[in-house]
């Protein structure tokens, strides 16, 4: 059995957020305990509700089996779905969804040949244009340089 202890170290209370700020040491045998653990010790030491508490950090030290733990205690559920951040869902991944269904997959990989190929035909037809530019370009680059020059010459003719 994992063996997991919980020493309250400080309680403030916040009466404009209708909450208390817990520090508390956590001691533990294996891994670092999961916020939804710490949340059921924390619920069990204060004999509050776990719906009203939110773990905000847990802190620990490599080597050491011990951690500081920093939540905050509500008193109403309401408050704490207002004050705390909302927390955002992992989004489910296409290849789990893929796996579920075998027709789909092949029917999918179809699909996705055609644009592959239509993309290289584009791909093939893009380069040309942009090798008569290059050449464009060079014949451009040229003019510029002796339009500098002429310049340089005519500020030195008038200087002299």
């Amino acid at each position: 059995m994992i063996s997991l202890q919980l020493n309250i170290t400080k309680q403030q209370e916040e009466p404009l957020l209708s909450r208390k700020l817990i520090n508390a040491t956590l001691e533990f045998d294996n891994a670092t305990p999961s916020n939804k653990e710490t949340i059921s010790l924390i619920a069990s030491n204060l004999k509050k509700d776990e719906k009203l508490i939110s773990v905000r950090h847990i802190y620990t030290s490599f080597g050491n089996k011990k951690a500081n733990v920093i939540a905050y205690v509500y008193t109403d559920e309401k408050k704490k779905i207002l004050i705390e951040p909302k927390i955002k869902k992992q989004k489910e991944s296409k290849p789990s969804e893929e796996k579920k269904e075998g027709q789909k997959p092949a029917e999918t990989k179809k699909t996705e040949e055609k644009p592959k190929e239509e993309k290289k035909e584009t791909k093939d037809a893009k380069p040309a244009p942009k090798q008569e530019k290059s050449a464009a370009e060079k014949k451009e680059a040229p003019k510029k340089t002796e339009v500098k020059k002429e310049a340089k010459e005519q500020k030195k003719g008038d200087k002299k």
